[in-house]
């Protein structure tokens, strides 16, 4: 059983707003939704990878990125004193590597700095290619810890 698996989600609420960002990091990100109080969790998980977007080139590699970037949030909501067994389960996952270990450990820090009270768990994310740039679908449920 997944890491994942273990965890309760509190209520059914999903969050099914997109984004689509430029392919080229040279503008700035266009969100498609209706506004509310909360961030669309696309719109969040786009903000937390910026600072990594210049070094992918590829729809594969913005991919990749979004799912290192969608461990590190899920795992910034574990307590820290959790985040080691957590973090060893989601590396055999996305495959070995001390710089991606690095890129996940800095992107949870960043998504504890910038997103401190968000408690929303993204349960999936896929990414496509547009006319315009990548278009990000991610959805999200309320998070407690089993």
């Amino acid at each position: 059983m997944g890491w994942a698996s273990r965890t309760r989600h509190s209520g059914e609420a999903r969050d099914d707003r997109t984004i689509t960002e430029p392919a080229q990091s040279s503008g700035s990100a266009a969100v498609r939704a209706a506004s509310s109080s909360k961030q669309a969790m696309s719109a969040a998980l786009v903000e937390l990878i910026e600072p990594y977007r210049d070094e992918v080139s590829s729809l594969d590699g913005y991919r990749t990125l979004v799912t290192i970037g969608a461990v590190a949030w899920n795992l910034a909501l574990f307590p820290e004193d959790e985040r080691q067994n957590h973090f060893d389960q989601a590396a055999r996952e996305i495959g070995p590597g001390d710089e991606m270990s690095e890129m996940v450990l800095a992107l949870s820090r960043r998504k504890e700095q910038r997103f401190p009270d968000e408690r929303r768990m993204i349960v999936s994310h896929e990414v496509s290619e547009t006319a315009t740039g990548y278009h990000l679908v991610a959805v999200s449920a309320g998070f407690e810890e089993a």
